[in-house]
C-alpha cells in the first residue's frame, strides 16, 4: 500500500463487533498501491500494476492501513500512470456510492440525467438573496 484512504465507514465500523470468525482487524476500506504478487486464479500479469482498492476490510481481516493487504481481484482496479496515488486511495466508497446514487433506484437500476442547478429554485427561476 502506498496510501490508505480513510472513509467515515472506516471510524464507524470500530464501534461495530468484528465479523463472525475474526478476532482482529486492520482497519481502512480504500488505497492505492503497486501489487505485489497475486494468487493461482489471477493473471500474473497484474504484478506492478497500479491500482486503487476498494472495500478491503469488508468482512476481511486485512485493511489497507498497513504495508501489505490482500483483496479479491476485482477490488484492485488499475489506476493511471498519470493518476497520483493520493487519487486512487479516495476513490473506492466514496465512487461507488456516486455511482449507485445516479444508477440505481428504487426497485432496480436506471439511468438518471443530472445537471447543475446551483443559483435556481426549482421551477428553474433565480434565486433572489434576500434584502434584494
Amino acid at each position: 500500500m502506498h496510501v490508505s484512504g480513510l472513509n467515515p465507514t472506516d471510524w464507524r465500523s470500530r464501534r461495530r463487533a468484528l465479523p463472525p470468525g475474526m478476532t482482529e482487524q486492520v482497519p481502512h476500506q480504500d488505497g492505492a498501491g503497486v501489487i505485489d504478487a497475486v494468487g493461482p486464479q489471477v493473471d500474473p500479469a497484474r504484478i506492478g500494476q497500479r491500482v486503487w482498492i476498494w472495500e478491503a476490510a469488508w468482512e476481511r481481516p486485512w485493511g489497507t492501513a498497513q504495508q501489505y493487504t490482500l483483496v479479491p481481484d476485482r477490488h484492485a482496479v488499475q489506476l493511471p500512470d498519470h493518476a497520483p496515488f493520493e487519487l486512487g486511495a479516495a476513490l473506492g466508497i466514496p465512487a461507488l456510492t456516486a455511482h449507485r446514487a445516479l444508477t440505481v433506484h428504487d426497485g432496480g437500476t436506471g439511468a438518471y440525467r443530472t445537471r447543475h442547478s446551483a443559483g435556481r429554485d426549482r421551477a428553474g427561476g433565480r434565486r433572489r438573496r434576500r434584502g434584494r
